[in-house]
Order: structure tokens, then sequence, then C-alpha cells
């Protein structure tokens, strides 16, 4: 059995906090992972921009500012205490002086991660030293893939999952190997509302066709991590339930907000039912309709 680990789910690991506590199980069964050299050059293409988002978005939640409201200045000044102000100003220094201070980390930080020397990177080059090269023969096959539309890959994208597909199928189909795929696109599986992940019809096809065992289909690495603990490699340490929830709420948040504020058509989503835990959001221009955390912002 191996692990076939999309460059999305790895790109977690430099973006979302929650899922660090992932990363060492991770490489304690690198002996079962399935790399392809498209998807170590894809997390080499977005790394970087990944982790610098975060950090300008963090960044952004430090006001150095704090200015009084407007309504105050105007009608209550008198009443404003002298060391309330000092007490301001003192703060707004001191934020001031950490958020310089937290640039030079993140620019130091930044540097690491373009060599290849942070520690996330260190840790996946366990496992991105054994990627598959691929062949002539699968670029070929991907661009045929490609051509008629078939998943894995969009449109509008270079071949790349194309070429990685076609890799996994021709190492399952030589090793006889079921492969357990863990990705968050849609082109590999649907996630049904008890967030069972179903694979894609047409790969589905294409696996029993060759007569290559069945694969399994995940939307989480939490998942595939507490599946394999239990079916293949019962002393694997993992993370206590809680950890684990808390990285696989953390990615569905992530992807769900992706989903919410980046509409096919870019145009406005509006939520029209707030349902608990959860709200439905609508385009209100395309009708597209997610569904998304409550405390997520979209516009």
């Amino acid at each position: 059995m191996k692990l076939f680990i999309d460059a999305n789910i790895y790109l977690d690991f430099y973006e979302i906090q929650e899922v660090s506590t992932l990363l060492k199980p991770l490489i304690e069964v690198s002996d079962h992972v399935l790399v392809t050299n498209q998807i170590v050059d894809e997390v080499f293409r977005n790394k970087l921009e990944k982790s610098n988002n975060k950090f300008v978005e963090y960044l952004h939640k430090i006001n150095t500012a704090l200015p009084l409201p407007d309504m105050l200045t105007a009608n209550a000044v008198a009443e404003i205490d002298d060391g309330v102000m000092k007490n301001l100003e003192e703060l707004s220094s001191a934020l001031k002086s950490i958020k310089i201070r937290l640039e030079n980390i993140y620019c130091k930080t930044l540097e690491q991660i373009a060599k290849n020397e942070d520690k996330v990177s260190v840790e996946l080059m366990k496992i991105f030293s054994t990627a598959l090269i691929y062949s002539e023969q699968q670029i070929n096959a991907a661009n045929k893939r490609k051509m008629f539309g078939n998943p894995p890959g969009k449109y509008k994208n270079p071949v790349g999952d194309e070429i990685s597909w076609q890799q996994v199928l021709d190492y399952a189909k030589e090793n006889n190997c079921p492969i357990w795929v863990v990705s968050k696109d849609g082109d590999f599986m649907l996630k049904a509302f008890n967030k069972s992940s179903i694979g894609n019809a047409f790969l589905i096809k294409e696996i029993r066709e060759k007569g290559i065992p069945d694969f399994k289909f995940y939307s989480n690495l939490s998942t595939a991590l507490q599946e394999f603990k239990k079916t293949i490699k019962r002393d694997l340490v993992l993370p206590p339930n809680a950890e684990l929830l808390a990285a696989t709420e953390a990615q569905e948040r992530v992807q769900m907000h992706q989903n919410v504020s980046n509409c096919v058509h870019a145009h406005k989503m509006e939520v029209i039912r707030k349902n608990g835990v959860f709200d439905i959001w609508q385009c209100s221009i395309c009708g597209v309709q997610y569904m998304a955390y409550s405390d997520d912002c979209c516009s």
C-alpha cells in the first residue's frame, strides 16, 4: 500500500498551524508515501507564497495606530484621562516595535523556506528525495488526458495533475499496489455530506479497467493517518484526538473559505441562510452556493 498525497496537502504545513502536529507521523510512514516529481515541483512553486500570505495575514491583525473613535475625541475630550492617553501611546509604540521585530523574523524565515532550509522543508525532503521521475510515455498519456478533458486536472491549468496521476496508475499496475489518495482537490474525489470521500467515477473506472486493487480516497491527512494506524502500522504515534480534530477542521475551514471567497465568476457572495455553525453562501449574480463556517468573512 502507498499513500499518494497531493501538493495542496503538503502546502498546508506552510499555511495552517494546526497541521504541524501531523508532520512527525507523516515522516514516520515515509516509506509508504508515493510522491512524484510534479508534486515536488508544485510544492516548491507555491510554498513561499503560501507562507508569505500567512505572515501578512497575521501582521495585519496587529494594530499599531490605536486611534480613538472620532465621536469620542469630538465630544468627550475633556473627559479623557491623561493616563489613558499615555497608556494608549505606550501600547501603540510597543506594538509598533513588536511588529517591526516580527517582520524581520518573518523575512528570515521566508529566506530559509526559499533555500529549503526551514524545518518543514528539511523534513519533507525525506519524502521528496524519493520522487518518481516521469517518462516520455507518461507525458504523452497526460497530454492525451488533458486534450479529452479527463480528470484529474483543470482545463485552464498546465499539465500537472495529469502527469502525476498517470505515474500513480503505472506504479499501482506494475506493483499490484492499492493507493490511498489524500487530496482536497475535487478532481480526485467528492466529499459527501457525512464527510466521507468518494473517488471520482472516471478515476475509479480507470482503476478497475487496469485491474488495480481499489484505491481509497481521503480529503484530509488526519483521517488517512488514523486509518493507517488502525490497519497498517498499529505502533504509529499520532497526536491526541483533539489535535487531530483541530487539524482536520482547520484544513476544512481554509478550503471552504477559499470556495466562498473565490466564486468562479468573481461575483459577490452573500449569506442566504444561517445554519448553526455553518452558513450557506450564494453568489448574488450566478447563483452558485457554498457552505462555510459562520465566522468566515467574504468579499
